[in-house]
């Protein structure tokens, strides 16, 4: 009778039952730390992703900051509740990734995918003329020696056919005359 009743309660609120199990990421689970077993996945999955790509320009590997991720975790939220593609202005230090994706149907979205996207705009960077590129500028921050620290937030939209990724770094990379020390060539 109580699920019935609370059921009754969503439907009124014209709010779906799915998008309040899932608090709105669209990853249930239980949860661990603040995040849902598949958030955690999906922030391993990014983290490798990035350290693959870091390992190939001889930069060293990032790890996972469970503030940075609640903070890209929360920010994914607001992106999804607003449906505005824009970065958060509200960060201290902190470089800020972002990634978007709509599709007609139900989307599954793994970590790698979101870093991908980033890396591939390699083609657009020239590491013989190091300095920011607006078509290069998520692939310096994936590849910034000096940022250590990846927090990643990832939000569903409530029907699922879209998904906010934010990657958050510490310390930020993109720091003006500081690219050819920070953003290294493809090493052997």
């Amino acid at each position: 009778m109580q699920w019935y009743l609370l059921t009754i309660l969503f439907l009124f609120d014209g709010v779906p039952l799915k998008a309040l199990a899932a608090d709105n990421t669209g990853l249930e689970n239980q949860e661990t730390n603040g995040f849902t077993d598949a958030q955690k996945t999906f922030q391993e999955e990014m983290l490798k992703a990035h350290n693959n790509y870091r390992k190939q320009h001889c930069v060293p590997s990032l790890v996972l900051d469970d503030g940075l991720s609640r903070g890209a975790q929360s920010y994914a939220k607001t992106l999804v509740k607003t449906n505005v593609f824009a970065h958060s202005t509200d960060r201290d230090n902190v470089g800020e990734n972002l990634y978007k994706k709509s599709s007609s149907k139900a989307l599954k979205l793994t970590g790698d995918k979101p870093t991908d996207s980033w890396y591939n705009e390699i083609k657009d960077y020239d590491f013989n003329k190091p300095g920011f590129s607006s078509a290069a500028g998520h692939l310096t921050q994936v590849l910034w020696k000096n940022s250590n620290k990846l927090g990643v937030g990832i939000a569903y939209s409530a029907d699922e056919r879209i998904v906010y990724v934010v990657a958050r770094y510490s310390p930020a990379g993109n720091v003006l005359e500081q690219f050819d020390e920070n953003v290294l060539s493809k090493c052997s």
